[in-house]
Formats: C-alpha cells, sequence, structure tokens
C-alpha cells in the first residue's frame, strides 16, 4: 500500500479546504496555518470529543455535589430565613446562581475544546488555540530540523483504551529541544501516526535523491 500517495491524494489542500469539509463555513472565519509555498496540510484534529462529555460530566457531578455541601453548611449555620420568606426562596435562588455558574464554567470549557487544533502538514506539526479569553497559544515543530522521531501511542487509562482513545507522543533526536511533541487524545490518533509517517519516508527519499 503506497501510504505516501494515498495521502497526498486525500490530504493536500488548504487548510481552509480541510475545516469547510469537516466542520463547514465557521471554521473559515480565521486561519488555522499560514502554510508557505510547497506546503499542504495532511491531517487536522481536535481533541476526540468523547474525553471532552465524559471530563464534562465529571465536572459537573463536582461542582453539583460542591454547591450542595455548601448550600448545606451555610444553611445550617447561618441565620438567612430572616432575610428570605421561607427556605424554599433560598433553595431557588441557590439553584439559579449554581446553574448559572455551571453554565458557564461549561461553556468557557466547550469553547477552549473546540478553538484547539492539532494540524500535521508537510513540513510540520501544530498545535493552535484560538480561544480569546483563555489566551491564543501555539507550538510548532519544523520536520526539516528533525532527523529522525519515535512516535508512541498509548491510552491515558482503561476506558480509553477500551474506547481506543490514545494520545501520540512524538520524541526528536537531534533537536534543540528535549521534549516530545504531544497529542493529548486525538480524534484518531493512528491517522496522526500515519502522516508523520509518511511524511518521514518522503523526506528520506528526497535526501536519497
Amino acid at each position: 500500500m503506497d501510504i505516501i500517495g494515498s495521502f497526498k491524494q486525500k490530504k493536500e489542500t488548504s487548510i481552509s479546504h480541510v475545516l469547510f469539509d469537516k466542520s463547514g463555513k465557521r471554521l473559515q472565519d480565521f486561519p488555522l496555518v499560514k502554510c508557505a509555498p510547497g506546503e499542504n496540510v495532511f491531517c487536522t484534529q481536535r481533541e476526540h470529543p468523547v474525553t471532552y462529555l465524559l471530563s464534562m460530566l465529571a465536572r459537573i457531578l463536582t461542582e453539583i455535589f460542591i454547591f450542595t455541601a455548601f448550600f448545606l453548611v451555610v444553611t445550617n449555620t447561618l441565620n438567612f430565613t430572616s432575610l428570605f420568606a421561607n427556605k424554599q426562596t433560598l433553595l431557588l435562588i441557590a439553584t439559579i446562581a449554581g446553574m448559572a455558574t455551571i453554565l458557564l464554567i461549561e461553556l468557557y470549557t466547550f469553547l477552549s475544546w473546540y478553538y484547539q487544533f492539532y494540524i500535521v502538514t508537510n513540513k510540520s506539526i501544530v498545535h493552535k488555540r484560538f480561544f480569546r479569553i483563555s489566551g491564543f497559544y501555539s507550538e510548532v515543530i519544523f520536520l526539516e530540523q528533525i532527523h529522525q522521531q519515535e512516535i508512541d501511542r498509548s491510552p491515558s487509562n482503561l476506558l480509553y483504551d477500551y474506547l481506543r482513545i490514545e494520545n501520540v507522543t512524538v520524541r526528536f533526536h537531534k533537536l534543540e529541544r528535549d521534549e516530545p511533541f504531544f497529542f493529548k487524545t486525538p480524534e484518531n490518533a493512528q491517522e496522526i501516526e500515519d502522516a508523520i509517517q509518511s511524511i518521514t519516508i518522503e523526506a528520506g527519499s528526497h535526501n536519497k535523491v
């Protein structure tokens, strides 16, 4: 199977076309990467949506527990009944305030996930975040600086192993940075590994010519 050929046929396109095909016109409002001449996008991914949903569920349960415990402690230790007609009114206000807080937290974390991308091109691997409130973030490794690399795919826990959700760790040799490049639970770890390997094979064939 020609890995390089298959990736070229499917993935050699501009970054805006990739985002338009996968996620609609909304993502064309901002550029993810400014491709250099001869640079083509192999894959663009977010963190896996299942990991976001599981973490969201865990946060919501934790937040509900904290708000409930706080409400019980406050109502039993302080005399708030004089400020309200009855405890039902106080409970209603506390519930509305708690739900509003949870919604704000979850909206923030959703947008942080939605505007964060892992990108592999034939010249670089990129981690980008475009969410204005949490700040812009960009990490880029130019593959022309890399002579060798090790790619490791591993799940974070047994549940992710069962769901086949894996992290991708790329370790470099003969590069100024010692720490690896980490793809945290991407949507398709196999696609990222195949893309990087195909780039390495192609770069090696060019060096031999």
